[in-house]
């Protein structure tokens, strides 16, 4: 379905993840490692086509958006419930 859904979509352009990985809000963007590597790379593209980049484009921000809401909003509700699960097992069992 999402590979259905970028051929039809373009989801590239007033998006607020595009404008923040425009802005660099990708944080690998800005780890030195990288800003080496995308300084000398010489990688060629194997396609021009903008409808192909696009779609491309579309997955990359579909799964930065998945990761985003995973991170702050998953993880931390499963953080709070491992801590909570912790302080019970100590209370019980005073650990």
């Amino acid at each position: 379905a999402a590979a259905s859904r970028d051929k039809i979509i373009d989801i590239s352009y007033s998006n607020e993840l595009a404008q923040g990985l425009y802005l660099h809000f990708d944080s690998m963007m800005k780890t030195t490692y990288y800003q080496e590597f995308a300084a000398h790379d010489k990688t060629p593209l194997l396609t021009t086509d903008s409808i192909t980049l696009k779609i491309f484009l579309n997955e990359k921000l579909n799964i930065q958006r998945n990761l985003f809401i995973r991170a702050n909003n998953e993880l931390k509700s499963l953080i709070n419930q491992g801590s909570r699960l912790i302080n019970r097992l100590k209370s019980k069992y005073h650990f």
